[in-house]
């Protein structure tokens, strides 16, 4: 857990951003609530502090990825005040390589959620993981592939997502957002 001088900070920084940004503070006011639009049906990935589910936009009637914090942060204002501000930012950029924020909710139960397209899963991931752990090892990315069997169909697929990750990021620092 933070000190009481980062929780502080922390937030006075939410509060900043959710005056900034126009999101209602806070979040779980019940005067505040609309009807839930976004509804999770199944897992899809989890990550350090949030997870992933696959989801269904009631009101356009779409499958969707719902973004939202894990069991252990659920609870915690500092990282509900950082998902807030994740996709109060993404949703200003524009990019092919970003996905498009499509709504920000409140559940109950979860806290902040926000849905962005459902991305299928890349058959290649294991792959594409292998082959990343495999260039950090001290060899330059040249060397690799020179050393790398030919066999590896998702090599070509791998540098051209790689290429465009890359210009996203760079996208967002010319917007003056750091990844």
């Amino acid at each position: 857990t933070a000190t009481p001088g980062l929780r502080l900070r922390v937030f006075r920084l939410a509060s900043w951003a959710f005056q900034v940004f126009r999101i209602p503070f806070p979040m779980n006011d019940p005067t505040k609530r609309r009807p839930q639009r976004f509804f999770s049906l199944d897992d899809y990935d989890a990550g350090g502090h949030c997870r992933i589910m696959i989801g269904r936009d009631d009101e356009l009637g779409r499958t969707v990825a719902l973004k939202m914090l894990s069991n252990l942060t659920k609870n915690d204002p500092e990282y509900s005040a950082r998902l807030l501000l994740e996709a109060k930012t993404i949703a200003q950029l524009n990019h092919p390589g970003i996905l498009p924020i499509f709504g920000v909710e409140y559940h109950a139960d979860r806290g902040p959620v926000y849905a962005m397209p459902l991305i299928a899963k890349d058959k290649n991931v294991a792959k594409h993981k292998e082959f990343l752990r495999e260039a950090i090892r001290g060899d330059s990315l040249s060397a690799f592939i020179i050393r790398t069997p030919k066999s590896i169909g998702g090599l070509r697929s791998m540098v051209q997502k790689l290429i465009l990750a890359s210009d996203a990021v760079q996208y967002a620092h010319t917007k003056n957002f750091i990844h």
